[in-house]
């Protein structure tokens, strides 16, 4: 027995099967209430009569959207008042601090947190749930398949990507990421969908082609953004040690100073003067100072230091031939301007050598702190040679030792 079927193709079998093809539509046709002409989608005039085709038709899918998005929108918000970070939650002094320190850094610290807080605006980790659960909303969001829907949906993620907003806002960086990648997901599905559709395809092109340089625009800034960092890094120590060399080109290598310049105070003041001009020369590469001078000795200063060793030893009761006195081998000072002369104690020891009216010269080796002492030292006019005198006396018999500060 063989039958027809509605495509006119004969097949083999019962005609009384019993199954009946049950067929569904798919979409609307709409037509002109005017004429019934059939239009195609976006069409605003009918070309066939000329009546004007308005349609007060939006999706319920798109509307519950959009609800749901202001309803997220609102409880970021609340949290954004409730949440103060950075700047506004510091305090009057740790804002005065940042912004000295800034100005002592060429602004390096607030370029860097700019910096970084951009880069994390690529990352999704410091998003709060409220901001995951809109990021997850929009990128899950299934668009109708309407030619309308879809061209309405696109136009409102294009609008919310392309609002404006801060240079420092690094929360608008990362939405308009999100909605760069909704729009290129549905210019995807959109021309899968109407492939045919030459002039809307046309349309999704162009906005293909923006969606495309705003996703290499904001990859170009992060790479920028990247290579301020490695610049800041790698060029910040470099920036240092530049400053530093041109500061310490511009003290002066070598001085020269007249003896009224030159004084002498603690326990060598009444003892010792300076004879002749002398001569400071700064070793930028060992960061010391060389004193090049002369000393003479107004009077004798040994029988003073011999009073005060004999008065010690009388109180001790101890004799000068059970005793060895040296100079202490650390606790004498020998400064100029402050710093400290290198082997002073053999510096020390010459200069009580010397018998009144008896003369020496003395290269003096001190290092200074930094390239502020020295470049203030190499400008001042006046120089202070300070010496402090200690003698440790140790009794051999008593095996005992004491130390005697000479006043």
């Amino acid at each position: 027995m063989w039958k027809r079927t509605s495509c006119g193709t004969a097949v083999e079998g019962s005609t009384n099967t019993g199954e009946k093809r049950i067929q569904t539509f798919v979409g609307e046709i709409r037509k002109c209430v005017h004429c019934g002409c059939v239009l195609d989608g976006f069409t605003a005039i009918c070309p066939s009569c000329g009546f004007e085709v308005t349609s007060k038709h939006v999706s319920k899918a798109i509307i519950d959207f959009t609800n749901r998005l202001h309803a997220i929108g609102e409880a970021i918000a609340e949290e954004e008042s409730n949440t103060k970070a950075f700047w506004i939650s510091w305090g009057i002094g740790k804002k005065i601090g940042y912004v000295i320190l800034n100005i002592n850094t060429l602004c390096i610290p607030l370029l860097l947190h700019i910096v970084f807080d951009f880069l994390r605006s690529f990352r999704t980790k410091n998003l709060t749930v409220n901001e995951k659960i809109k990021k997850d909303l929009i990128e899950n969001f299934v668009v109708p398949n309407n030619k309308e829907d879809i061209m309405e949906f696109l136009l409102f993620a294009k609008a919310q990507r392309d609002k404006e907003h801060s240079l420092f806002d690094m929360k608008a960086h990362f939405w308009i990421g999100v909605w760069n990648n909704k729009c290129e997901q549905i210019i995807e599905k959109a021309s899968a969908l109407f492939a045919t559709d030459r002039s809307f395809i046309s349309f999704l092109n162009e906005q293909k082609l923006l969606a495309q340089t705003i996703k290499k625009k904001r990859a170009k800034n992060a790479l920028g953004m990247a290579a301020i960092v490695i610049v800041g890094i790698v060029g910040l120590p470099s920036f240092f040690v530049i400053r530093d060399k041109i500061s310490l080109n511009r003290i002066p290598q070598e001085k020269i100073l007249s003896p009224s310049s030159i004084s002498i105070t603690g326990d060598l003041a009444d003892y010792y003067r300076i004879t002749g001009d002398s001569k400071l020369l700064f070793d930028k590469k060992k960061f010391t100072v060389t004193m090049v001078t002369e000393v003479e000795a107004i009077k004798d200063i040994q029988p003073e230091i011999d009073t005060q060793i004999d008065a010690f030893l009388k109180i001790k009761k101890w004799k000068r031939s059970d005793c060895k006195i040296d100079l202490h081998p650390y606790n004498n000072e020998l400064t100029v301007n402050g710093d400290s002369v290198k082997k002073e104690k053999d510096t020390l020891e010459a200069i009580l050598k010397l018998k009144k009216g008896e003369t020496k010269p003395l290269t003096l080796i001190f290092t200074v702190e930094n390239k502020e002492n020295a470049a203030d030292l190499m400008s001042k006019a006046v120089c202070l040679i300070d010496g402090q005198l200690e003698y440790v006396i140790r009794n051999f018999e008593k095996k005992d030792s004491e130390a005697l500060e000479i006043k």
